[in-house]
């Protein structure tokens, strides 16, 4: 898993089996905290709100708009507004999906976490790659 920014919005590159369940019980095995402190909480809080409310644009598209466009890649380039060159850069096959992160339909408003500093981003993948490869 990986996030990335595009046109302001925050995307997560997952494979086709992500599961919000799933996903926040790994989380909470590899943070490095004791159970129940302020990094633990905070920490858990941050991944959560992040991914909670997340649309899986590959579900989308097989379930309202597959008979619309031609491909997976199609629809991103006109429904999501991908250019090629960000298309090109990203490795997406059958068993990946993209996963567009909502993060501020939450009262946290995680983007202003990324958005004051880069290397919360690069933790945060570091992260996620710890848990699916």
């Amino acid at each position: 898993m990986k996030v990335i920014k595009i046109n302001n919005s925050f995307y997560c590159i997952a494979a086709n089996e992500y599961d919000y369940e799933t996903f926040i019980d790994k989380i909470k095995e590899v943070i490095h905290a004791i159970k129940g402190s302020f990094a633990y909480n905070f920490s858990l809080l941050i991944f959560s709100r992040l991914f909670r409310y997340a649309d899986d644009l590959r579900k989308n598209y097989e379930f309202y708009y597959e008979q619309e466009y031609d491909s997976f890649y199609s629809f991103l380039y006109n429904k999501e507004m991908f250019d090629n060159d960000m298309l090109s850069g990203l490795y997406i096959d059958e068993s990946h999906t993209i996963l567009k992160l909502n993060s501020d339909l939450n009262s946290y408003n995680i983007t202003n976490l990324f958005d004051y500093d880069d290397n919360n981003l690069e933790v945060l993948n570091e992260v996620l790659e710890a848990i699916y490869i």
